[in-house]
C-alpha cells in the first residue's frame, strides 16, 4: 500500500503485517492518492487508524459462505445511513444466497449487483472505487463501503439517511444567513448533523456517558489538527470526574 495520500494530510498510525507492527508515517502530496491493497488486514488497520477517535463511525466485520468463507468489511457513519435498507435489501440476501463455502470476488460482486437489481434500490446505488481517500469521502457523506478480502477495490453503497428534520430552527438563536438547523434530544442525529456539514477525516467525535442513574450519552468534538490537544485532554479529564447522579441539559455539566 502506498503510504501518501491527496486529503489526508499528515497522519501517523501503526498497521500490522504479520505479527510485526510497523510505524508508518503519510505525507500530504497533493495530487496522490492511496490505492487499495488485496490485503483486508492492512486496508482495514489503515482505515481504523485514519478513523480512529471517530465513535461515529460503525464497522461491521463478517464473512459470507460459513465460518471459512470470504470476509468483508463494512463501515458506515452513525445517524447517515438506513441500517433497515442495508441490512434487510443488501446484506441479508448476500450473505443467505452465497451457496458456495468461498466464493470469489467476482462471484460475491455480481451477487451484489443483482441483489440490487431485484430490489426497490436503483442500480446506481453501487459504484466501485480504487482509492481509500475516496471511499473515505463517500463514507463521511453517508454512504456507507464495502471491502472484499482479496479485492483492490471498494464497493460504495448509497442507503443514506441523512438528518434533514422535523430539526427545527432553535428558537433562542435567531440566523439571517445560513443553516437553519438546530439540536435534537438524540446525540446521533446531532452528531450526523454536524458530520455532515463537515467532512473531514480530522473531525473527531469521542463519546461518553455520564450519569451514574441516567448514564447521558455525550459526544466531545473537535478538529484534530486545529484544536489545542492539551484543552481537548483537559476536558476530557474534567469530565471523567464528573460524580453526578443525572445529566439531563448543559446546565448539569457546566459548574464543573
Amino acid at each position: 500500500m502506498k503510504p501518501s495520500s491527496g486529503f489526508l494530510g499528515r497522519f501517523s498510525g501503526r498497521i500490522l503485517r504479520g505479527n510485526k507492527k510497523k510505524e508508518v508515517v503519510y505525507e500530504h502530496k497533493p495530487g496522490t492518492k492511496t490505492a487499495l491493497s488485496n490485503n483486508m488486514e492492512e486496508n482495514t488497520n489503515f482505515i481504523k487508524n485514519i478513523l480512529k477517535d471517530c465513535h461515529d463511525v460503525e464497522y461491521r466485520d463478517f464473512n459470507i459462505g460459513g465460518p471459512n468463507g470470504k470476509r468483508m468489511f463494512l463501515f458506515y457513519i452513525e445517524g447517515m445511513i438506513d441500517k433497515h435498507l442495508l441490512d434487510e435489501f443488501v446484506l441479508l440476501p448476500l450473505m443467505t444466497g452465497s451457496g458456495k463455502d468461498k466464493p470469489d470476488c467476482n462471484e460475491m460482486k455480481n451477487k451484489l449487483y443483482d441483489i440490487i437489481g431485484n430490489s426497490a434500490m436503483p442500480v446506481s446505488t453501487l459504484k466501485e472505487v480504487e482509492f481509500i481517500e475516496d471511499a473515505l469521502f463517500d463514507v463521511l457523506s453517508g454512504d456507507s463501503a464495502l471491502i472484499m478480502d482479496g479485492y483492490k477495490k471498494a464497493i460504495v453503497i448509497d442507503a443514506k439517511s441523512l438528518p434533514s428534520r422535523t430539526v427545527s430552527e432553535p428558537t433562542s438563536e435567531t440566523v439571517i444567513r445560513g443553516s437553519r438547523d438546530g439540536f435534537t434530544e438524540i446525540i446521533s442525529t446531532n452528531t450526523a448533523l454536524i458530520r455532515k456539514r463537515i467532512r473531514d477525516i480530522r473531525f473527531k467525535v469521542k463519546k461518553r456517558r455520564i450519569g451514574v442513574r441516567s448514564g447521558t450519552d455525550i459526544a466531545v468534538m473537535y478538529i484534530e489538527d486545529i484544536a489545542d490537544k492539551r484543552v481537548v485532554d483537559e476536558v476530557e479529564r474534567k469530565l471523567d470526574n464528573i460524580n453526578i447522579d443525572s445529566v439531563l441539559g448543559s446546565g448539569y455539566i457546566q459548574p464543573f
